[in-house]
């Protein structure tokens, strides 16, 4: 089952093979107490108990340390708790490169959003990146991108008629390749964009019935992955059959050590599949012998590197939807979860938000229309 994420590549590029972490089964042996590898030979000694191998930096040295596990934690998510410290790790140790270039500064960026899975900034920075060097043409190095000149871009998005809330987003994705690059260069914050904040933007019913209507079958397994689940893309991505209860109906969302795929926030969740999706997943594995992955052909996925999003941009212009993306189908399944009267707290579990405030975002009060029939049954 070959098919890296991030994790596991940025750990074969910088962390050696001898402190990657490791299951081990501490135990007895007739020689002693030994820390043998986690095999099921090893595991014949009973007396004795799971731990994880790790490195660690004490005083600029490296460390090698056993870690119990902790309550109620299996094998599986220690080591995948490990790896992800180990990755951590790495990444402060990795010292930041300055790109000269812009172009390739630029393009280097768009490619590390992409080879971390964040599809849609990938994107956003394909449109954004260019307007910018438009904007700013005498600009030809990272080093030389200056406050004036983060002045004049947001100065000429204005004056194209930009939002306030548009010239803000792609301010702060310039702020985020500069800072890839290895520059400091940013507004002051009296300076920054500012915006009204306003609620979370979601698709219509007659959109999103626009957008199956053009869909293929692989596409539609996407949209309701997203529209009746509120998946993720990298969750609708590292999705298998095998996160299916059919006995309950229920989804769930958890990690995938095998892909070095965690879940964000470190919270597994589990979802109520509507019928509809039940149904239509049923079908489609039926048509798709062979695969683990939902959205994969054999072991391998079939839509990488922004495939997804842009395939969903292309139905939606064909169809008039205008701003389409895959986490607006996220929204709009926790937007219609509170409209239908589901309490806060649920949707709060089945978002898999760390924190109340997260899904109260997407408390909208009901229109008018909406409310006539409420109206109407109060006894003035």
């Amino acid at each position: 089952m070959e098919n890296p994420s991030v994790y596991k590549r940025f750990i074969e590029q910088t962390v050696k093979p001898s402190k990657r972490p490791k299951l081990f089964w501490y135990c007895r042996t007739p020689e002693g107490w030994r820390y043998l590898t986690d095999t099921t030979e090893n595991r014949k000694h009973i007396q004795g108990r799971h731990v994880i191998r790790e490195n660690i930096s004490v005083d600029g040295k490296s460390k090698r340390i056993y870690t119990p596990l902790k309550e109620n934690e299996t094998p599986q998510q220690a080591l995948q708790n490990a790896m992800l410290r180990a990755v951590s790790a790495a990444r402060k140790r990795v010292p930041t490169k300055t790109h000269d270039g812009l172009k390739k500064a630029m393009n280097d960026y768009i490619a590390d959003r992409e080879a971390h899975g964040k599809l849609e900034a990938a994107e956003h920075a394909r449109h954004t990146l260019p307007e910018f060097r438009s904007i700013c043409p005498q600009v030809s190095t990272v080093t030389g991108v200056t406050r004036q000149h983060l002045t004049a871009f947001c100065a000429a998005l204005r004056k194209r008629g930009q939002s306030p809330r548009t010239v803000s987003n792609k301010y702060d994705r310039i702020r985020s390749f500069l800072k890839f690059a290895g520059s400091d260069v940013q507004l002051s914050k009296s300076d920054r964009p500012k915006f009204d904040k306003t609620l979370p933007t979601t698709y219509t019913k007659a959109e999103t019935d626009a957008l199956l209507a053009h869909a293929t079958d692989y596409m539609k397994v996407v949209i309701c992955l997203g529209l009746q689940l509120g998946l993720r893309d990298q969750e609708m991505m590292h999705a298998e059959w095998d996160d299916i209860d059919r006995e309950h109906r229920t989804f769930r969302v958890k990690s995938k050590p095998v892909y070095d795929f965690g879940v964000k926030d470190a919270e597994e969740r589990d979802i109520p599949i509507p019928a509809s999706l039940f149904t239509m997943l049923n079908k489609w594995r039926e048509s798709r012998p062979g695969t683990s992955l939902i959205l994969g052909v054999g072991e391998e996925f079939q839509n990488t590197n922004g495939h997804l999003l842009r395939t969903l941009q292309r139905m939606a212009k064909r169809c008039n939807v205008e701003n389409a993306t895959l986490h607006k189908l996220r929204r709009t399944y926790l937007t219609r979860l509170l409209q239908s009267g589901t309490d806060i707290r649920t949707v709060q579990a089945f978002a898999g938000h760390a924190d109340l405030e997260s899904s109260m975002r997407y408390l909208r009060p009901a229109g008018a229309k909406e409310m006539l029939s409420h109206v109407d049954a109060i006894d003035w």
